[in-house]
C-alpha cells in the first residue's frame, strides 16, 4: 500500500497515513484528532527499469561512443594492415630459398625430406594458370 502524507489545518501537523489506492476518506490527525486534514502532494521518486526507457538508452548509447572512440584507432590500423596484406604476394620457396614455380618448390622440399602437402595447392592453381 501506498503511503500518503497529511497535514492538518489546525495544528499544522504533518503525518503519514498507508492507504489503499483509491481511499479518499479523510483522515484525522494524529496529534489533536482534527478531521480538518488536507493531503500534501510532494514529488515522488520513480525509478523506471528495463531496456525501453529513455534514461536507459541514453546512456547505452553514451557507452557505445566511448567505446568506439577508444577501439576506432585500431580498426583503422587493421584496415591499412589488410590493404598491405591484400597487396603482398607469395613466391615459390623453400626455407627462404627462391624458386622460379611451385614445382620446383615442391621437389626442392620433397629432396630436404620435408612435408610437401603445403605446396600443392600453389602446384594445382601454378597448372591452372
Amino acid at each position: 500500500m501506498p503511503t500518503y502524507s497529511f497535514r492538518c489545518k489546525s495544528c499544522q501537523n504533518e503525518f503519514d497515513v498507508k492507504l489503499k489506492m483509491g481511499d479518499r476518506t479523510k483522515q484525522p490527525c494524529v496529534s489533536c484528532d482534527s478531521v480538518e486534514t488536507t493531503r500534501v502532494f510532494s514529488a515522488m521518486s520513480v525509478v523506471l527499469k528495463g531496456d525501453g526507457w529513455t534514461g536507459k538508452n541514453i546512456k547505452i548509447r553514451g557507452q557505445m561512443r566511448a567505446k568506439n572512440r577508444r577501439i576506432a584507432p585500431k580498426e583503422e590500423a587493421f584496415a591499412r594492415d589488410s590493404k598491405e596484406m591484400a597487396a603482398m604476394t607469395i613466391s615459390p620457396n623453400v626455407d627462404g630459398e627462391q624458386t622460379d614455380t611451385w614445382v620446383e618448390a615442391r621437389e626442392l622440399a620433397r629432396s630436404k625430406g620435408k612435408d610437401t602437402t603445403t605446396y600443392d595447392s600453389y602446384v594445382r592453381k601454378e597448372k591452372l594458370k
